[in-house]
């Protein structure tokens, strides 16, 4: 049995080291075309990629540049989003401040909060890593105390950091928003094409969404729920 699962695991890496090797390859490629300015086709080879979910956090960066330049704020706003969910950087953050205010759109205001977010969501793995450690650790000095205080205390500290590792990252899901892709779109009162118009909504604000309805995303704007179609939206997710 244990023979099997080693050339399991191996063929599974295997793939794995291949899958990686055509990823780098294709990125490698894509990210000449954009230093020789062919932007166009560098575009397409990344959205190739984006769309397998197989890209790089630069590479959201250039998709951004692209779309700025050829004045599709809207979609440089949604690949700056697409970065910075997971990505916490400053520079990032003003660019999207700047165009915001450029075009005067809203539901971009960020907070220390949101910057923390996002921080924890780049850096999550290595939180993991180090609560798993830091829970082996106490567990271990739990056990290997000879006193009954000590031990207890040592269990304590490990319940104590579980329930704040598990408040902090449940407290940190990140919820989806979405970029309106075209101009004057209706947002809707109820999920149907004959309910009352609640607002108009102009190209490149962002909107929180909710959940989802058939072909609607119900969503919250400027306070007030309201329904918008869903191929007029970027999700960010």
């Amino acid at each position: 049995m244990r023979k099997y699962f080693l050339i399991f695991l191996s063929l599974l890496l295997s793939f794995s080291l291949a899958e990686a090797k055509d990823f780098d390859k294709e990125l490698v490629e894509a990210d000449k075309l954009f230093e020789q300015k062919k932007f166009t086709e560098a575009f397409k080879r990344y959205e190739t990629l984006l769309t397998s979910e197989s890209y790089s956090p630069q590479m959201l960066l250039k998709m951004a540049f692209i779309k700025e330049g050829l004045a599709d704020y809207a979609s440089a706003l949604y690949f700056l989003n697409l970065y910075y969910r997971y990505n916490s950087d400053s520079d990032v953050l003003q660019k999207m401040v700047e165009i915001s205010d450029k075009y005067e759109l809203k539901g971009y205001d960020y907070s220390d909060l949101d910057y923390f977010i996002a921080l924890y969501n780049q850096l999550k793995w290595i939180v993991c890593t180090l609560v798993v450690l830091l829970s082996v650790y106490f567990l271990s000095s739990a056990f290997k105390s000879k006193e009954k205080r000590v031990a207890q205390n040592w269990l304590f500290a490990q319940v104590v950091l579980l329930a704040l590792f598990v408040g902090i990252h449940n407290f940190a899901v990140l919820e989806p928003t979405g970029i309106i892709r075209s101009s004057q779109v209706y947002a809707m009162r109820a999920p149907s094409a004959a309910a009352s118009v609640h607002s108009v909504l102009g190209k490149g604000h962002r909107i929180r969404i909710l959940e989802e309805k058939d072909i609607w995303y119900k969503v919250l704007w400027e306070g007030e729920i309201s329904y918008v179609r869903k191929h007029h939206l970027l999700v960010v997710r």
